[in-house]
Formats: structure tokens, C-alpha cells, sequence
């Protein structure tokens, strides 16, 4: 272990490690909310469709796949990575630059029509984007654990990325405004606004997903470390039942949290009366006011985390997600919509704090039983199961938005979509109900 062990976290190592969860968030939103509008199309903001329906959802869910594959191989490597710069660093700067411009290649499809041709476009340009962020961001999460010594460290930095990780989320719930501007101001978002959007994107991805490499907190080094085979590591991250037990939640609710973010953009035209003009400042409200009323919460969860622990103020937030997020199919009018999600504040600070905190505590768990640490290799499995669930979240609400309607003359699928997610949400709720039980039981030499 590192000599400076129970030295005090700086304040400068926990903004620059949390400055990369900007890039994190704001390349999440886009690609999960944008890229669908541009090769679905949109009738009612002018958007023709560039890929047919079916194809579109089983090309992103193939993306996703693909995606889930690279994490816990990514992962893998970087446990095993030792150099000067640590186990991390290295993999996180090999992917940077192939991120950013795969990031750029999204918005520019080969044509301005429905074609297969632009499907399988999408397609290359999809494992290129997802492989190069599992490159940068498995490495980059693993840093929580290695970088905290104590639990007002963890929630300090957990705190700091949700921060910042808010700050990409604003961010991007203001691509839509950016991109009409982009386009000349009009009523229709321009392949050229896409464009240029792109590459502003891709230049704060790039510098904000560049800071964590400046930590200067040398991290835990184990000693005499044995290393499992590939297969050996996932078998045993498996069998770890606080994981299993925290991320059969996580990823229900996370996907319930997609299913609301790909309904945002177009909720404003078919469900609240704005005109195609007023779509895309309307669609950043709606996503900022979600923003903010998380941000105001951010002191009250870390008093409860503080007071209570990380598991049971998940717990909370995540119930109070399910009251709020049914309501969210109901309202017809602007404000009321921003006053609810002002009010989901609590769901959203947890959203964002609290799941990298609690697999940081089920890393230290694991190592104190096996005496292996394996941080990247579970970041890389939670990431392989994430993408599968964005991949089904993308899936249900395409076909619900192809099939119910996303216009104000059929809104049935924008309606569905909160619905949908509610049920998901309780889900989670009762897949986590066994958590800390399983922590306290392999803690005590049960398994």
C-alpha cells in the first residue's frame, strides 16, 4: 500500500477525479436521447427517419452488446496494468482522442434518407464510440476505491463527482437549445447544427475526461497479489451476493431513468403544447429542473449518508423515485411538469451519488474476504449489465414510441414510458432489499 495511506484526500485530487464525471453524463444523455432523434426522425421537429424502426433498435441494442463485452475486458486489463502512473491512468489516456472523434462520426450519417446503408453506419460508428468509453470510463470509476480511505472520504468524492456529473447533465439538457441555435434559429434542427454541436461536445468531453489524470493521491497498490484468470474473476465478482443483490437494482432503475430520459425531447410538442420553435428550450427546462432540484438535495443526502449510511439512503431515494416518476405521465402543462421534477430532487441527488459509492464498498468487501482487488473488474461487470439495460431501455421506448405515438396527435408512448419505468423502479426497490443483510453475512464468514 502506497506510503502516503492515511494521509487527508486533497481537495484538488477530489475536484480533479470528480471533473471526470462531466464527461461521463454529458456524453450519457446525448447519445442515449439525441442519437435516437436524429436516425429515428421526429415529424413534428422535421427530423426524416434515416434508419427503419426495427433496425434502428436492433443495431443499438447490437452496440450495446458489443459495449458489454469490452467493459469487464477493459477492466480485466487495467487490474493488472502496473506502472508509474498506476493500474488506471494509461488505459484512460489511450482512449481519450478515439472517444472524441467517435463521438463526432455519431452525426454524419452517410444520407439524408431511410437506407439500411445508414444503419450499419450507425452500427461501426456505435462499438467504435462504446469501446473507446469503456476504455476511458471502467479505468476512471475503479479510482473511487483506491482514492478514499475512509467513508466521509468516499461520500466526499462520490458527492464531488455527482456534482459534476450534474454539470454534464445541465449541459446537456441544453443540447437541444445549442443545436438550434446551431441551426440557424429555426424550427428544424439541421444536419450541420448536429454537426457542430458534435464537436463542441466532444472538446469538453475530451478536457473533462482529461483532469482525473492529474490526481497526484498515490492509489492502493496491493502486495504479493495473486491474479485470477479472466473467467476465474467474473465467476468469483459474481458470486459476490451484495453485488449481485445491488446490481439486479441498479440496473432496473437505470433503466427506468433511460426510459424517461428518451421520452424528454419530445414530451414538450406532444404532451405540454409547446410549438416546434419552443421544443428545444422547453425539453432543457424539463431536463434542467430535474437537475437542479437533484443539486439542492445534494447536502440532505450527505447528512443522510453520513448519519445513516450509503445503503439505507439508496433505499429512500430510490422509493421515493417510484412515487414521483408515475406522476410524470400525467401533467399537460409546462410548469406543473417543472414543479414534479423539481420535487424528484432526492431520487436524482441518489441517482447520482450514491451507485459508484456503493460498489466502492462492495470492492473494500470483496478484497478484505479474498485478499484481491478487482475494482475495474467489477466497474467492467457493472458496465457490461448497465449496457444491457440501456440496451433494453432503448429498445421498449423505441417500440413504445413507434407503436403508442411521440406526436401530439398519438402521445400514447410518452405516456407509457414514465409508466413503464414506475414499474421498474419498484423492482428495484425489492432486488435490494437483501443488501446489507448479504454484506453483514459474508462479512461474518457466510457466503
Amino acid at each position: 500500500m502506497a506510503n502516503n495511506e492515511h494521509s487527508s484526500l486533497t481537495t484538488r485530487d477530489n475536484l480533479l477525479f470528480g471533473a471526470g464525471s462531466l464527461a461521463l453524463n454529458l456524453y450519457g444523455l446525448i447519445v442515449l436521447a439525441w442519437v435516437l432523434t436524429l436516425y429515428q426522425g421526429n415529424a413534428d421537429l422535421g427530423l426524416p427517419r434515416l434508419v427503419p424502426a426495427g433496425l434502428f433498435a436492433a443495431i443499438f441494442a447490437a452496440g450495446r452488446v458489443f459495449d458489454a463485452i469490452v467493459d469487464p475486458l477493459v477492466g480485466f486489463a487495467s487490474d493488472r496494468v502496473r506502472s508509474r502512473w498506476g493500474r488506471r491512468k494509461p488505459l484512460i489516456l489511450a482512449g481519450l482522442l478515439p472517444q472524441a472523434a467517435f463521438f463526432c462520426l455519431l452525426w454524419h450519417p452517410p444520407r439524408l434518407a431511410e437506407t439500411a446503408g445508414n444503419g450499419w453506419y450507425l452500427l461501426a460508428v456505435l462499438c467504435g464510440f462504446f469501446g473507446s468509453f469503456a476504455v476511458v470510463f471502467a479505468p476512471y470509476l475503479a479510482m473511487m476505491p483506491e482514492l478514499s480511505r475512509t467513508d466521509h472520504e468516499r461520500n466526499t468524492l462520490a458527492t464531488t463527482q455527482a456534482v459534476f456529473g450534474i454539470i454534464g447533465t445541465l449541459v446537456g439538457s441544453f443540447y437541444g437549445l445549442l443545436l438550434q441555435s446551431l441551426s440557424g434559429g429555426g424550427r428544424t434542427p439541421t444536419l450541420a447544427g448536429f454537426q457542430s454541436a458534435g464537436l463542441i461536445v466532444a472538446f469538453l468531453g475530451l478536457v473533462s475526461a482529461s483532469l482525473p489524470l492529474l490526481t497526484r493521491r498515490a492509489p492502493i497498490v496491493p502486495q504479493n497479489e495473486t491474479h485470477l484468470s479472466l473467467i476465474a474473476g467474473l465467476r468469483a465478482t459474481l458470486a459476490s451476493r451484495p453485488f449481485r443483490h445491488y446490481i439486479a437494482a441498479f440496473l432496473l432503475v437505470w433503466m427506468a431513468l433511460q426510459l424517461v430520459l428518451a421520452a424528454m425531447p419530445q414530451m414538450p410538442i406532444a404532451r405540454l403544447g409547446a410549438t416546434p420553435a419552443q421544443n428545444g428550450l422547453w425539453a432543457s427546462l424539463l431536463q434542467a429542473s430535474a437537475l437542479i432540484g437533484g443539486a439542492l438535495c445534494f447536502p440532505l443526502l450527505m447528512r443522510l449518508m453520513e448519519s445513516h449510511g450509503r445503503a439505507w439512503t439508496w433505499s429512500r431515494a430510490m422509493a421515493w423515485f417510484a412515487v414521483i416518476v408515475p406522476l410524470l405521465a400525467v401533467p399537460r402543462s409546462l410548469p406543473t411538469m417543472i414543479l414534479l421534477l423539481l420535487a424528484a430532487g432526492p431520487a436524482v441527488a441518489g441517482l447520482m451519488i450514491l451507485p459508484h459509492a456503493l460498489l466502492a464498498d462492495i470492492c473494500d468487501h470483496d478484497a478484505r474476504l479474498t485478499g484481491q482487488r478487482r475494482e475495474a473488474l467489477f466497474y467492467g461487470v457493472q458496465g457490461t449489465f448497465t449496457k444491457a439495460a440501456m440496451a433494453c431501455s432503448v429498445i421498449i421506448a423505441s417500440g413504445l414510441l413507434d407503436r403508442l405515438g411521440n406526436t401530439a396527435a398519438r402521445p400514447w408512448g410518452l405516456v407509457a414510458c414514465p409508466l413503464v419505468a414506475s414499474l421498474a423502479t419498484a423492482g428495484s426497490l425489492l432486488s435490494f432489499r437483501g443488501f446489507r443483510r448479504s454484506m453483514q453475512q459474508e462479512a461474518s464468514g457466510g457466503r
